[in-house]
């Protein structure tokens, strides 16, 4: 990978299991640097996308 592209990747993902079965839904998600901080996952939400 080239070092110049490395400013655009996260240094850390989360990721969770939901169960056999479970989906979630297409779309972006964020959360707080805050809420990120204070390990509270809960927070995360779902942005979905609108028309311009």
């Amino acid at each position: 990978m080239r070092h110049s592209l490395r400013a655009f990747l996260p240094t850390a993902v989360v990721g969770r299991y939901h169960g056999k079965g479970q989906t979630l839904l297409n779309g972006d998600f964020t959360i707080s640097h805050r809420s990120l901080l204070a390990g509270a996952l809960d927070r995360i939400e779902r942005l979905q996308p609108t028309r311009r």
